[in-house]
């Protein structure tokens, strides 16, 4: 039997935790290939697993164009079609199209309408209004009900707020990101870390994020300053421009 060819679409060179999570998932698909958006660290990171990385260039309007940006104006949309009648011919190659964040999502689902491929939308994040403007998560719902696409979500949450915002129960299905093991099996604890902290007795809470206002690193120093001791530790960094 042929195996089913898999083209993934990321809009973002860095190495975001969407991106993280695409390499381990990308990993596992024999003959999988990713196609971004723009040139970044993320390629090292997904060649590193040993998958087949090519890049798609596309207008630096659509990469700059944010989650909180309003309803794309015509040159927006007119930079879009013409991206995405380009690569159409690129995904005429696959059997699936795999489209792994909004900017993706956005151009992939009308290329994948092009080149007569059938789709699917991986949903990393929770729509609402706090995250997106109103008129990006009209879009995306909308493109997901023309499609017909296969929604994969990555939580309940991310799932819940698909459905309350348009979607189609009958479309999503949760899908957690995937964890290799390995690293952790090994794991020991690291001599002196809490000295190092000054944090000896102290409890200890450490967040792993980019740094973001959506993430919410703002509300656990909130949550945590309430209380009479302890330490927070943040490891992460900004990205997108952000």
């Amino acid at each position: 039997m042929t195996p089913i060819r898999v083209v993934f679409l990321n809009g973002s060179g860095l190495p975001g935790g969407g991106e993280i999570a695409l390499a381990q998932l990308a990993s596992g698909i024999p003959g999988g290939e990713i196609a971004l958006f723009e040139h970044g660290p993320a390629e090292d990171l997904f060649r590193g697993k040993g998958i087949k990385v090519e890049v798609k260039s596309i207008s630096p309007k659509l990469l700059e164009n944010s989650k909180e940006s309003g309803f794309p104006g015509p040159g927006l949309v007119a930079a879009a079609l013409r991206h995405s009648v380009g690569l159409a011919f690129f995904l005429r190659r696959f059997d699936v199209v795999h489209c792994n964040n909004q900017k993706a999502w956005v151009v992939g689902a009308f290329a994948s309408a092009l080149a007569r491929r059938p789709t699917v939308w991986h949903l990393h994040d929770i729509l609402s209004p706090e995250h997106f403007s109103r008129s990006k998560i009209r879009l995306v719902v909308a493109l997901a009900r023309w499609r017909r696409a296969k929604v994969v979500a990555n939580s309940n949450a991310s799932a819940q707020a698909f459905i309350l915002a348009g979607g189609r129960r009958s479309q999503v299905e949760v899908l957690y990101n995937p964890v290799d093991p390995a690293p952790f099996q090994s794991a020991e604890p690291i001599a002196g870390l809490r000295s190092d902290l000054g944090c000896v007795e102290e409890p200890l809470w450490g967040l792993f994020s980019r740094l973001a206002s959506w993430k919410g690193q703002h509300i656990a120093i909130d949550a945590l300053s309430r209380l009479p001791k302890g330490h927070l530790i943040l490891v992460g960094s900004a990205l997108f421009g952000e």
